[in-house]
């Protein structure tokens, strides 16, 4: 029963950039189930910004009766009943939310070499405002439209869950902690983990469990043993695509 109301109130799509690779299968995936964004960018780590901006200018467009978006990185494993059950008990009219795993006062990687580079031109700032990491996070569709609205007024970052970090303290927007989008252990509702193929398509999520101090306590593995959750998160292989989905609590109608 969990398993039919979410299929009937969520609408889950896959933001992809453009590829040398698996054109083919993108079309036929996006022919079968239209569930692909694409715009003209190379899909790469470094473009998860247009990605995520991609993103909150389609929902913000196309899905104006959404009261709740959800962004998720593709090597995520997600438990859908447990986080449609967080979403309706986030807030009585799901309004005013930005919500995830809050970071504070992170600085800026100034190695050119690193994933995370932001030059000093680009942002001179010692550190970060607060951010919610780019894995998992929620946000309402009110705030998405005030963030999407100021996009073109803020210089583009390419780390994406900072530049969102930016655009909200810019706007006066307090981004939210939350724990059961963050916690390590195997009551969390979004669980990050490899980028092996052959992990996502077992179903099997290792990671590193941590103790009160913070220090690696032991490893352990998170198995989803419902056979659909295996093929849900078997569509997470998309060429390193994010995971977006928005939660509708009304009619279900775009």
């Amino acid at each position: 029963m969990a398993r039919k109301a979410t299929r009937s109130s969520v609408k889950l799509v896959f933001m992809l950039g453009l590829g040398d690779n698996y054109k083919d299968r993108i079309t036929q995936e996006n022919e079968t189930y239209g569930d692909l964004i694409q715009e003209n960018f190379v899909d790469a780590y470094s473009n998860n910004t247009f990605k995520t901006i991609m993103g909150f200018n389609w929902a913000t467009q196309y899905c104006s009766e959404a009261r709740l978006l959800v962004f998720l990185d593709d090597d995520y494993f997600v438990r859908w009943d447990k986080l449609v059950q967080f979403l309706y008990q986030s807030g009585k009219n799901h309004t005013d939310l930005f919500i995830g795993n809050l970071v504070r006062r992170a600085q800026p990687y100034r190695n050119v070499g690193s994933s995370w580079f932001v030059d000093p031109k680009v942002y001179p700032f010692r550190s970060y405002p607060p951010y919610l990491a780019g894995g998992a996070y929620v946000i309402s569709y009110d705030v998405s439209k005030k963030i999407k609205m100021a996009f073109p007024y803020v210089r583009y970052i390419g780390v994406d869950d900072v530049y969102l970090g930016i655009v909200a303290q810019i706007l006066s927007i307090s981004p939210r902690h939350s724990t059961e989008l963050s916690r390590r252990d195997h009551l969390s509702i979004t669980k990050e983990c490899s980028h092996t193929p052959s992990e996502l398509l077992a179903a099997r999520c290792q990671t590193v469990a941590y103790v009160s101090t913070g220090r690696v306590a032991k490893g352990f593995e998170y198995t989803i043993k419902n056979l659909t959750d295996v093929f849900t998160n078997m569509m997470m292989l998309i060429q390193k695509s994010l995971l977006f989905f928005q939660q509708i609590f009304t009619s279900g109608k775009h």
